[in-house]
């Protein structure tokens, strides 16, 4: 059941990258008038991706493998 969660984190974990990819967007859209703002608003936007993703392939998806290979040593020796 706990590689479930983690699995499932590991998948919503880019989502959320995106959604503040796209709120770091909004905001650049807002400073438009200013180009010194624009570079800090792309910036924030792209690191919040990198985050997600990082998040997803380094730790989520990592524990929910790890989680679930132990769950079947653990069946083969209670089945043994």
């Amino acid at each position: 059941m706990a590689a479930k969660v983690f699995d499932a984190a590991g998948g919503y974990c880019p989502t959320f990258g995106i959604l503040g990819a796209v709120m770091g967007l909004i905001h650049v859209m807002d400073n438009l008038a200013d180009p010194s703002k624009l570079g800090c608003g792309i910036a924030t936007a792209f690191v919040a991706t990198i985050y997600g993703v990082l998040a997803a392939n380094l730790i989520f998806l990592p524990i929910a493998s790890k989680l679930k290979m132990r769950g079947q040593m653990e069946a083969i020796t209670r089945s043994s």
